[in-house]
């Protein structure tokens, strides 16, 4: 039987809380990795299964314990592929941990691959012990299936003397003989947050996949073929030497925002190794209330300017510094006009200019010719308007449900090099075209990069940009095209 490639991701060790007695663990902020990981997985891994290996939260006994569970569960709901999730010693007893969470069946079957979860007791030092009962589980694993039988729990499984891992089994040996008589291929754990390679010993293979809340965030993907397993670690920050800048991310100033901050973002900009990023809040949003303008139009002068604007200024300013920067994201209305006062302006270190809706983008069914001459018309407008980014290009047609005319794609050129401004990289709600961008790249329009965070687990995540970088034919020095 050929066995196609069968993707699996593994997270371990979130420690979840309101902040971790430990400094390097950074748990309060396990459900934005979580996020991002799922994010990450849909949009780019796209495995077959997810697995969620213990320790979900720090404080077992918490008040909020079971509230924060299902902050996670929530999250893990929202992964486009099945979850498997274990219990480890930080977590609830597995009755109340199941309460939340999906308990697994004894066995679960996902394709070609057999799972089997363990609830191994506790032992001092933070080892474990295997029942008789779960040993002879693992006994009848293969009955009745001939692909690749994994083995999940908290603590890690190793055969002695094959790796540093200072926590294991109180009858390793036992375990260890059942795995090799019944090949078993493969046995997962968390636990040891530094982890550790893909081990192999007879004909199974042993892994402890890294805490997700400790530095550098490290999530597992594991990989099971006709050639074996492999196993490669993703982590959740950006390559440092890249220098990038998240230059469109958004504040708690956004209508649509979900739950953003300012001081949190500046953080998490640090931790997931960005060079700086850039507040960007739509102009619209701070001029105005919620309803009057936003799907009429707007108006430049409309009553009840300047609104939040000063507000916004006066919560950016405490952040500011040389890796941090505040600026806006500029609607313009349906003339072509930025909504936008000049003091405003003056004040704005960086300008992204933005059209979200046209007239012909609000009427059903859209012509797309009519949407492609008003999007341009606009364009020709706002381009020498001292703006320095061009947000989301053609993102106007994914939303109103059409596809982009390519024809657009050499003239949108033009203007953005003869004007001087950047294209954002941006996808949020977006799926840029990797042509389009080979374009700017060959006429020498710079790049922006722009995560549009409106949820904290968004800001600096560029995964997708690098690889549609890397889908474009690009493989130089990113510092030559980036803005």
């Amino acid at each position: 039987m050929s066995l196609l490639a069968f993707k699996i991701a593994v997270v371990a060790d979130l420690h979840y809380s309101s902040g971790c007695p430990l400094p390097v663990r950074r748990g309060e902020y396990a459900h934005i990795f979580l996020a991002r990981v799922v994010h990450r997985l849909n949009h780019i891994i796209k495995p077959d299964v997810l697995l969620v290996m213990g320790d979900c939260l720090d404080v077992p006994q918490a008040a909020d314990a079971k509230e924060r569970l299902e902050t996670l569960k929530s999250i893990l709901d929202k992964a486009e592929c099945p979850v498997i999730a274990v219990p480890g010693n930080h977590d609830p007893e597995p009755d109340v941990f199941y309460e939340v969470m999906e308990r697994p069946a004894p066995v679960v079957d996902i394709g070609p691959v057999r799972f089997l979860t363990f609830l191994d007791p506790e032992e001092p030092g933070y080892n474990a012990v295997r029942l008789p009962q779960d040993l002879q589980r693992m006994r009848k694993a293969r009955e009745g299936h001939s692909g690749p039988v994994v083995f999940l729990q908290h603590v890690p499984v190793f055969p002695s003397g094959l790796t540093k891992c200072p926590y294991g089994y109180t009858n390793i040996d036992e375990i260890i003989e059942i795995m090799d008589e019944y090949a078993i291929t493969l046995s997962i754990g968390g636990h040891y947050h530094r982890g550790t390679e893909l081990v192999h010993h007879n004909r199974s293979s042993y892994l402890a996949v890294k805490a997700l809340c400790e530095d550098p965030f490290e999530f597992c993907v594991i990989t099971i073929d006709d050639d074996g397993i492999s196993a490669m670690n993703h982590s959740l920050k950006m390559p440092a030497h890249l220098g990038l800048i998240d230059r469109h991310v958004h504040s708690e100033y956004a209508y649509c925002g979900e739950d953003m901050d300012m001081e949190v973002s500046v953080e998490l900009a640090e931790l997931f190794g960005l060079a700086g990023l850039v507040f960007t809040e739509h102009s619209s949003h701070l001029y105005y209330g919620r309803d009057p303008a936003w799907r009429q139009g707007f108006s430049p002068t409309y009553p009840g300017m300047p609104g939040r604007m000063p507000q916004y200024w006066q919560s950016a300013k405490p952040f500011l510094s040389d890796s941090v920067q505040v600026g806006l994201e500029v609607d313009y209305d349906f003339h072509g006009r930025p909504v936008l006062l000049e003091e405003d302006r003056k004040r704005s270190q960086l300008l992204v200019g933005a059209v979200h809706f046209l007239p012909a983008s609000m009427r059903r069914p859209v012509d797309v010719e009519r949407l492609a001459d008003e999007y341009m018309a606009t364009l020709a407008k706002l381009m020498p308007d001292g703006m320095h980014v061009l947000a989301h290009p053609f993102r106007i047609f994914r939303r109103s449900g059409v596809e982009t005319p390519d024809r657009l794609y050499e003239p949108m050129v033009r203007l953005l090099k003869e004007h001087k401004v950047a294209a954002e990289l941006n996808f949020h709600t977006n799926s840029p075209d990797p042509e389009f961008f080979r374009m700017c790249i060959d006429a020498g329009v710079k790049i922006s990069f722009g995560s549009d965070a409106h949820a904290q687990y968004e800001v600096g995540e560029f995964a997708q940009h690098l690889q549609l970088l890397s889908d474009c034919g690009f493989d130089g020095d990113l510092k030559e095209i980036l803005l």
